[in-house]
């Protein structure tokens, strides 16, 4: 396997509001849908006008151009605006819609029997509540159920449209069809390492990992100890949330007393239910991948602030969360003042979900405009994480959203240790995910065969 490359999009962002769509496509025809998922869902039925339905609305930013310009610029050392990072309420003044055209596109929706659950500062992303039939007349579509690749699935029958007066100002629309886009954890990582580290143990401890990779001379570089007081880590994931008891054992157990002690805030998001000791039951398994990611990071940035997003668990049987929600979570996370990294241990497929990635990838410019760095898991699967299908057939593709450009993907590595605890050797996991990206270009850093590596 080798490890996620971050690679530049051919124009990431670049559709500015009122422009023609792409040749091909209708005029005020949604992003992401198309005729082929439909052709092979099987028994399809009409959805009741009564079912509810929560949708995303993605709106374009003021300057789709100039904000990604900007948030290459202020990201890369030697331009004039390296470093110059904009608050949350700034990036809403350059770079929001405004929220005169915040205000047209909810009363669209408002009069047309939605109603406005979550908006956020910078106007780039509000969801709604509703109803299929209401969806079905606002959009000019019929909304039908049936049995896909990932099961129960619902799809539009025909090409969603936008109304007419909307076009200019929304981008995308997340929540008009579901279960044709899942979301995976990196479940292997849950279950213990197969490989023991040199030494008779698999077990690292905080004090451990803070000498091996030499974190104790960033946290000494004065007089007094600096810690990460004042730096706030976002991490978004979904489920049942945490056990407060598991991360106070941790803390506990592991933790250096002599450090600043753990400091979070829960912010479950759309229903998911608050922190309890039930949240080890969640049977999609993600209060362990939450648990996971609080402990450490809190181990690696002692006195930093956790600010732990999550959103319900999908159905059964994947338990994979809604796009809409997903989203809501990394826009409550870019709006929230103070957050200067957001972790995101899960992935799907690269290009399966072109709404959903337009979205977040308009938030994840937004995020380098603030400063904001943006991690993702590179997949536990190798090459075929991008299929999930472990089969070790077909092509070789990346997960989203460790594969795009405003993402670090992050994969794993194999250390091996002595018997006086000492790092005599690290290597890359061979099961990190990778492979070529479907959505985005390779970089110009990427074009010559010297800049590949490859693992064995």
């Amino acid at each position: 396997g080798t490890l996620a490359s971050t690679v530049r999009p051919v124009a990431p962002g670049t559709t500015p509001a009122g422009r023609a769509p792409p040749l091909g496509v209708a005029a005020g025809a949604l992003l992401g849908f198309h005729a082929g998922p439909l052709r092979s869902l099987k028994s399809q039925t009409s959805v009741p006008g009564t079912s509810p339905l929560y949708l995303g609305v993605s709106l374009y930013p003021k300057d789709p151009a100039a904000l990604s310009q900007f948030a290459t610029e202020v990201s890369t050392p030697g331009t004039a605006q390296f470093g110059h990072y904009l608050t949350p309420g700034a990036f809403a003044a350059r770079f929001g819609p405004g929220r005169g055209t915040l205000s047209r596109v909810e009363a669209a929706f408002e009069g047309a029997g939605f109603s406005v659950v979550h908006s956020y500062p910078d106007g780039l992303f509000l969801t709604v509540r509703g109803t299929a039939q209401a969806a079905e007349t606002f959009f000019s579509t019929r909304l039908v159920t049936g049995t896909g690749p990932n099961g129960t699935e619902m799809l539009p029958a025909t090409l969603p449209t936008l109304p007419l007066a909307l076009q200019p100002y929304v981008q995308a629309v997340t929540g008009l069809d579901s279960g044709t886009q899942t979301f995976s954890l990196p479940f292997s990582s849950l279950s213990g390492s197969s490989s023991p580290l040199q030494g008779g143990t698999s077990l690292i401890t905080p004090n451990e990992v803070h000498s091996l990779y030499g974190l104790n001379s960033l946290y000494n570089v004065s007089s007094l100890p600096r810690y990460a007081q004042g730096t706030s880590i976002g991490i978004l994931l979904w489920g049942d949330g945490f056990s407060p008891q598991d991360i106070t054992t941790f803390e506990q157990q592991f933790y250096p007393g002599s450090e600043p002690p753990f400091n979070y805030t829960a912010v479950p998001l759309d229903g998911a239910p608050a922190p309890s000791a039930g949240a080890v039951n969640d049977p999609s398994h993600a209060p362990f991948e939450l648990t996971l990611d609080m402990e450490w990071a809190e181990a690696a940035a002692p006195g930093s602030r956790l600010v732990v997003a999550y959103v319900p668990d999908g159905p059964a049987p994947g338990y994979s969360p809604s796009t809409t929600q997903l989203l809501d979570g990394l826009s409550y996370l870019v709006n929230s003042a103070g957050v200067s990294v957001i972790t995101e241990s899960f992935g799907s497929p690269d290009s399966t979900g072109t709404s959903y990635q337009s979205t977040a990838d308009t938030l994840f410019q937004q995020a380098a405009a603030e400063g904001i760095s943006v991690f993702a898991a590179s997949g536990d699967d190798g090459g075929e994480g991008g299929t999930l299908s472990n089969t070790c057939q077909g092509t070789v593709d990346t997960m989203y959203p460790a594969s795009s450009p405003w993402v670090t993907g992050v994969g794993g590595t194999v250390p091996a240790l002595n018997g006086l605890g000492t790092l005599t050797s690290e290597v890359a996991w061979s099961h990190s995910g990778g492979g070529f990206s479907a959505a985005y270009s390779t970089p110009t850093w990427q074009q010559s065969g010297s800049a590949y590596q490859e693992i064995q």
